[in-house]
């Protein structure tokens, strides 16, 4: 029997104090259980869960999207329709790592950095590429 493939990776971001989850071929039900699991006191509900996960994501024409969680850690989960295997996936992955980074540098006070947010992207750029590059 084949054993299925772990479909979160979460990074942590220490010196942040933060987690950035990424997720793929998952659902919104399966990601809301995952993060209740992990952060049992985040209190979120379905109805802010439900503005989190846009319908633009139940459809076809998104293929990434980047939500914060919280109000005072802030973690961070990147959803990705599919496992990153093409070139055009990558690119997608990418572009929704520049998205954390953006919410880290705004929930940190961080908006006049030039060079943290490239050290945080290359970060996790190199952590999901160990993952997936296997």
């Amino acid at each position: 029997m084949k054993k299925k493939e772990k479909r979160f990776l979460e990074i942590n971001l220490a010196i942040y104090r933060l987690y950035v989850v990424v997720t793929w071929e998952t659902t919104k039900q399966e990601i809301l259980d995952y993060v209740r699991k992990a952060s049992p006191s985040l209190k979120i509900t379905e109805e802010e869960w439900g503005k989190l996960f846009s319908e633009s994501a139940d459809s076809n024409r998104t293929a990434g999207l980047t939500m914060e969680l919280g109000d005072d850690n802030c973690d961070i989960v990147v959803w990705l329709r599919k496992r990153p295997k093409t070139s055009k996936d990558y690119g997608v992955l990418y572009h929704e790592l520049h998205h954390a980074v953006r919410a880290i540098m705004d929930s940190r006070n961080l908006g006049i950095e030039h060079e943290s947010p490239v050290f945080i992207y290359e970060y996790l750029a190199n952590e999901c590429n160990k993952y997936f590059w296997k």
